[in-house]
């Protein structure tokens, strides 16, 4: 496989720098307990990865949170308030409507965000619903001191993205494929390299109750394939967003 020969040359390529490659992982829309939760921390214990599970809390299960609390690898990230656009119809979706205001949406965040109080390991992290960025979010992001993580942006001091979604979205959720997926990992570290951006993230995103089989083997195999031993680091949501715990 194609992809599979790049990466590899560029994994080598950055052990050859002395370098090792910083690695996250993030899934989305979790709600309540399920099968599928289990099989992804379950992932996330056997190859000692850690996960930043965004949790959307006014959906919240109260059952989620002692199965999480029992998960040391796990951190919670806030995943918008309840996962339902606010946007007038035929704009792309956004859970804030364009009339709100900064200070409004502020205020919404808060309030949904005590929803998230009983977890041991809640970050202050907001992940917006469709990864939709908006400037008033952003605006009310900085006045609560909450950092930002949505999808392939540009990198910031209070936003780290992920960059790699297993999935590809239309009428149904599908594996996006493997090739597809190596070939643009091999090429975002290859631009961190070539840019000296050793310390830049590349974050992997998953959505577990989305998945197929085909999208879940892969997880398998890509774990297995980025371990210590090929000179891979997975960080924990801690240390992308440099949050020192007290």
């Amino acid at each position: 496989m194609l992809g599979a020969l790049r990466l590899s040359a560029e994994l080598a390529a950055w052990r050859r720098a002395g370098k090792r490659v910083p690695l996250w992982w993030r899934d989305d829309d979790a709600i309540d307990v399920s099968p599928a939760l289990d099989r992804l921390l379950a992932l996330s214990a056997h190859y000692q990865v850690p996960l930043a599970l965004s949790v959307i809390p006014d959906q919240l299960s109260p059952e989620l949170v002692p199965l999480i609390n029992a998960q040391p690898a796990v951190s919670v990230l806030q995943h918008g308030l309840d996962h339902r656009s606010r946007r007038a119809e035929g704009h792309a979706p956004a859970q804030f409507g364009d009339d709100q205001t900064a200070a409004e949406i502020a205020a919404a965040i808060a309030a949904s965000m005590q929803r998230l109080a009983t977890f041991e390991r809640v970050l202050p992290v907001y992940v917006p619903p469709w990864n939709a960025v908006q400037r008033r979010l952003v605006e009310a992001l900085r006045s609560l001191d909450l950092r930002l993580s949505a999808f392939d942006g540009v990198g910031e001091s209070d936003r780290v993205d992920a960059h790699l979604d297993v999935l590809r979205w239309g009428v149904r959720p599908r594996f996006r494929g493997a090739g597809r997926l190596l070939n643009r990992l091999a090429r975002l570290l290859a631009e961190r390299r070539r840019q000296h951006l050793w310390d830049r993230p590349v974050g992997l995103l998953t959505h577990h109750l989305d998945q197929d089989e085909p999208s879940w083997r892969f997880l398998n195999l890509l774990f297995a394939r980025l371990g210590p031993a090929s000179g891979c680091l997975w960080l924990t949501a801690d240390q992308v967003f440099g949050i020192t715990k007290t």
